[in-house]
């Protein structure tokens, strides 16, 4: 591991940590507008992708993929949730978004709605 890498992996060991029930909904943390982005080695940034961001819940071959809102779209991004379904984790609480990446590496929310709105989201999963 070379020592830039070092300086991001800042994962806590978790192998203490307590097991118990989820909770019902986590909020997402929200993007802030600033004139900057924070200076220092501390901080992490990440792609901003135009789609819809999603809390998931998995318990067992259970999963719910909420809203920021807390609104169920588990039906929504079903072929998702059935792959989400088959990983082999305890408990586990997911916060991503879900997008369309166009072939030039740009997320497109248009082709989300689209492909929604078409019934096609069983290309989602891919």
């Amino acid at each position: 591991m070379n020592a830039k890498a070092s300086k991001v992996d800042r994962r806590p060991d978790l192998g203490s940590a307590p097991e118990g029930p989820l909770p019902a909904f986590i909020a997402s943390q929200l993007a802030q507008l600033v004139d900057r982005a924070p200076a220092g080695d501390r901080w992490l940034h990440e792609i901003k992708f135009d789609g819809y961001r999603t809390a998931t819940r998995i318990e067992g071959s259970k999963v719910r993929m909420l809203t920021r809102k807390g609104l169920d779209w588990t039906a929504n991004f079903q072929p998702i949730a059935q792959t989400l379904a088959d990983l082999s984790v305890k408990p586990a609480y997911l916060d991503g978004e879900i997008v369309v990446v166009r072939p030039d590496g740009v997320s497109s929310f248009a082709d989300l709605q689209e492909a929604l709105s078409l019934g096609q989201a069983g290309g989602l999963s891919d």
